[in-house]
């Protein structure tokens, strides 16, 4: 018995503290089949840019959860859960709880929401409110946990866990970035439309201001794979200077998005006159609607 006792006074505080947290119980019952990354798995990446930003967390054996906001007028918050092979059964309910790490056994779990899914989708897909009450308990250390039961046997019971190691180190540039997002979304600018004085080829200071707009979004969305360009003039001088006079005006656009760092590859330029108006050519207002460049940016 002294013996055993002079053995246990010789042990340093930390190796307590490594005994007493092996010794805790697990958080989320045995019935359950758990995936949840180990402390020395836990790791959050983020990557962000005016147009998106994002963090990723690898669940081993299960598939990945990502956070995502997007430039747009209003904030923005979304959260996927996605997994590699568990499908959620036909009853269609996930519950989704915050539960405590292992080395803080006194802290309560918080049932945080049940939504509802597909029966038989890989796919978690929550937003706004529900995505923020994840990072509000990541941010506390706690795991956000999410329970149902698996498509292909409704018996089996799976819970996934996300872990708080290591959220915290990019959570700031995360929020940092969130706050920075440019504040208007693809649908705004997807068609922008600049206008050109009579027989002029030359960009004023309005439209450079709208195409420095549009330069800065395509520049951080790699899913913008085509800049369409197409020139347009009013129905006065002949077809052919009219044509000459729209190609001008679609390369003076494509010019000044190159020189704003637009990728030349990504820009597509058509040029065609007369023949296109979008309002009639009699009147003065109509004329001046017609001498245009359009701008169609596309994801395809």
């Amino acid at each position: 018995m002294k013996r055993t006792m002079k053995r246990a006074m010789k042990r340093t505080p930390l190796q307590w503290i490594i005994k007493s947290v092996c010794l805790l119980p697990l958080a989320i019952s045995a019935e359950f089949r758990t995936y949840q990354a180990e402390i020395e798995q836990s790791k959050w990446d983020f990557v962000g840019n005016p147009v998106r930003c994002e963090l990723k967390h690898s669940i081993p054996r299960y598939g990945e959860a990502t956070f995502f906001a997007r430039a747009s007028r209003s904030p923005n918050m979304a959260f996927i859960l996605d997994s590699m092979r568990n499908r959620v059964s036909t009853n269609k309910r996930i519950d989704i709880r915050a539960l405590a790490p292992q080395w803080q056994p006194g802290k309560m779990a918080r049932q945080l929401e049940s939504v509802g899914a597909v029966p038989g989708e890989k796919t978690l897909n929550l937003v706004d409110e529900s995505a923020w009450k994840l990072l509000v308990s990541l941010e506390r250390g706690m795991n956000p946990a999410f329970f149902y039961r698996d498509f292909q046997d409704n018996s089996d019971r799976v819970a996934i866990a996300l872990s708080a190691v290591n959220f915290q180190s990019v959570y700031d540039d995360f929020l940092s970035c969130v706050e920075s997002l440019l504040p208007y979304d693809f649908r705004e600018i997807k068609h922008t439309m600049v206008n050109f004085a009579f027989d002029k080829s030359q960009l004023s200071i309005d439209d450079k201001q709208k195409l420095d707009v549009l330069a800065e979004f395509i520049k951080y969305d790699d899913d913008i794979k085509v800049v369409l360009v197409e020139g347009h003039t009013d129905s006065i001088a002949l077809r052919r200077y009219n044509r000459a006079l729209s190609k001008r005006r679609a390369d003076e656009v494509k010019q000044y998005l190159f020189a704003k760092g637009v990728s030349n590859q990504k820009i597509v330029t058509r040029y065609h006159g007369e023949r296109r108006p979008i309002e009639s050519n009699h009147t003065a207002e109509g004329r001046a609607m017609n001498r245009r460049v359009f701008i169609t940016l596309s994801k395809t």
